[in-house]
């Protein structure tokens, strides 16, 4: 004796439901990609207009004890 129970899960198999996760977000790969491209674009951009650094220049003197020491004393090119 059947109940009618056949056709219960059938709407399971349609294709707008089975299929719904594979195209969920349209073009959302193509937006990742572009964004991605964008911001690399920018941080090369900054990074080749960024002024360039300017370290003070920094000499080495022996102590007593034959170890070199660093002269950090500040001179007048000193731009901080």
């Amino acid at each position: 004796m059947a109940f009618g129970l056949r056709g219960q899960d059938a709407w399971r198999k349609h294709p707008v439901i089975a299929n719904c996760h594979k195209g969920a977000f349209p073009g959302f790969g193509t937006a990742v990609l572009i964004v991605g491209a964008y911001i690399a674009y920018d941080q090369t951009i900054k990074f080749m207009n960024r002024e360039p650094q300017v370290f003070a220049p920094v000499t080495f003197t022996k102590s007593g004890d034959g170890m070199p020491e660093a002269d950090r004393s500040p001179s007048s090119d000193d731009h901080h």
